[in-house]
């Protein structure tokens, strides 16, 4: 045995006791840890208990206080009835008992009971008076509210003791005032003597009693003691023009007005037919001297309110010299006299201003058509062609809206239109060019300045420079060659669905280019110089062709010139 082994160290025997150690010093704070947060939680839930038990107490017994109050009062509100009932059955079980003894026994027994009930029913019918008397009490008291905010306070009129009405507030009686003033169609006529002074009281009055301001204007007029009769009046724009007597005379004349408008159009479910100004016929009492006759009336009516102005012809009048005198147009003066002759005769007559009649019929046509939405143009530089360029990826596609239109006429003549909605029911669809942006510096232009016939081997012309057509069309045999009218860079050379087919577009310079359209075969590309007479296509009838030809183009600074100047 080594002696010295004691005194070696041990590092396995160090890590087992700071091992055990820590192990212990954990079981300690775990356990001390524990005993902690359950007496914690022990103590919140005594908190808890004791509350809940505190508050479930006081509710039991306000509970329990509450249900005995509501039992007392129950019985005292029912105990009332109950002793009725009690009542009735003493009484009845009294006259059972003593049935078959003398009427006065019989008597004698039913009153002893009733009077025993009574003493009895006395106290609890006090008790339920003290719960019913508050009630009716607050129940009358709503109700008086109620009907005190539902009167109706109001102005009556009263003139030298008469009652005249109930208005709302002074602007009524001055409204009648101005519907008597407005009642009178002569200038020598004056309301002063008409209108009564008046007194004003306030008083309750009901709501269908309130009067209107034309209602006291008759009741004023009744009592002022003037001159007046019943009648109805006739309004114009709020303007009075007179009263009669024969109110549906009144009425068809005015429908004998608008029916031949409303005949017209009869199969137009959408047109209103109305007069001009809003027209009123009103009855009521009316001064006499405001009263004519129905037939004057209708004269009124029917007659033009402003005569017509005639023109006499002198010597050496001319139309346009009438038409400047009388601010007019010669067109107007035309459409007054449909059957003016062309040489004016002196001594005649030239209608410069037609009466207007009094009432003018309104005609309102309400009608809906379909309109087109232009599309929109939207350009794309493309940096690989030249600048002139232009290829349609998309074709632009008009798009559709709904108008609704409402157009006025004023005695048949067109006056005034609305449109009153427009609904989109198609989008249009936008055009897609894509132009080219390449610059043509550096670029050698052999342009001679004067062109060569760009089909030498032609038949003849088909179709010459017009304001539908931006170029000539010269009638060539099925794959002849097509040349360059002049020197220059080829911008355009492909196939298109516009209507070209396959062409050929040369820039000459000096903002001048050439188009060769309908062409059956290319011989040039974009980018390359040719020179006046040398080939480039080979006609033919692609694109919207309807037979071999050659469509050639002049174009000065983008705009489409005519290439006869040029070719021939």
């Amino acid at each position: 045995m080594n002696p010295h082994r004691k005194n070696r160290f041990m590092p396995s025997v160090v890590f087992n006791y700071f091992t055990k150690r820590l192990e212990s010093l954990l079981y300690y704070v775990g356990a001390v840890t524990e005993r902690r947060t359950l007496n914690v939680l022990r103590a919140i839930r005594k908190i808890f208990a004791r509350t809940f038990s505190f508050i479930g107490t006081i509710f039991t017994r306000f509970w329990s206080y509450v249900r005995s109050m509501i039992r007392a009062d129950f019985r005292d509100i029912c105990s009332p009835f109950v002793w009725l009932c009690n009542t009735v059955k003493g009484g009845s079980k009294a006259l059972k008992v003593t049935r078959g003894r003398p009427r006065d026994i019989r008597w004698r027994r039913f009153q002893d009971a009733l009077y025993r009930t009574w003493t009895k029913f006395k106290a609890p019918m006090g008790r339920s008076l003290n719960y019913f008397l508050p009630i009716i009490g607050v129940i009358v008291f709503v109700l008086s509210m109620i009907n005190i905010a539902n009167m109706k306070f109001a102005l009556s009129l009263s003139c030298n003791g008469q009652f005249i009405g109930y208005v709302e507030d002074e602007q009524v009686y001055e409204n009648a005032k101005t519907i008597i003033a407005n009642r009178l169609v002569f200038e020598d006529q004056t309301s002063a003597n008409l209108i009564p002074t008046v007194q004003y009281n306030i008083a309750v009055a009901g709501e269908n009693a309130l009067s209107s301001d034309a209602a006291i204007a008759d009741t004023l007029l009744t009592v002022s003691g003037a001159d007046i009769t019943e009648a109805t009046g006739l309004y114009v724009g709020g303007q009075f023009y007179g009263a009669t007597v024969g109110k549906e005379l009144l009425e068809d004349t005015l429908n004998s007005i608008l029916q031949p408008y409303r005949d017209a159009v009869a199969d137009e479910p959408d047109t209103e037919v109305k007069f001009s100004n809003k027209v009123e016929t009103l009855d009521g009492v009316y001064p006499t001297d405001s009263v004519m006759p129905f037939d004057e009336m209708r004269d009124m009516i029917l007659s033009p309110e402003e005569s017509s102005i005639y023109y006499t012809v002198s010597e050496g009048d001319t139309l346009s010299k009438i038409a400047d005198s009388a601010g007019l147009t010669i067109d107007q003066i035309n459409e007054l006299n449909p059957e003016l002759p062309e040489v004016l005769e002196e001594g005649s007559q030239i209608l410069l201003s037609e009466g207007q009649p009094l009432l003018s019929v309104k005609t309102v046509r309400t009608i809906t058509y379909t309109e087109a939405i232009p599309y929109d143009t939207i350009k794309t530089e493309d940096s690989r062609y030249y600048i002139g360029y232009q290829q349609v990826t998309q074709a632009g596609e008009e798009g559709e809206m709904l108008v609704t239109e409402e157009i006025e006429y004023e005695n048949g003549h067109e006056t005034k239109s609305t449109r009153v909605s427009e609904v989109v029911i198609k989008e249009p669809v936008d055009r897609l060019l894509t132009v080219g942006s390449k610059s043509l510096a550096g670029v050698i232009i052999q342009g001679t300045g004067s062109m060569a016939w760009p089909a030498p081997n032609f038949q003849f012309v088909s179709r010459g420079f017009s304001g539908g057509h931006n170029g000539i069309d010269i009638a060539i045999a099925m794959g002849s060659p097509i040349y360059a009218a002049d020197s220059g860079v080829v911008t355009v050379s492909q196939w298109t669905d516009v209507g070209y087919g396959y062409y050929v577009i040369i820039d000459h310079g000096g903002g001048i280019q050439t188009l060769y359209g309908h062409n059956s075969q290319l011989l040039v590309s974009v980018g390359q110089t040719v020179s006046k007479g040398q080939p480039i296509a080979l006609s033919g009838s692609t694109g919207y062709s309807t037979g071999p030809h050659l469509h050639f183009e002049v174009r000065i600074n983008g705009t489409k010139v005519d290439p006869a100047p040029f070719i021939y």
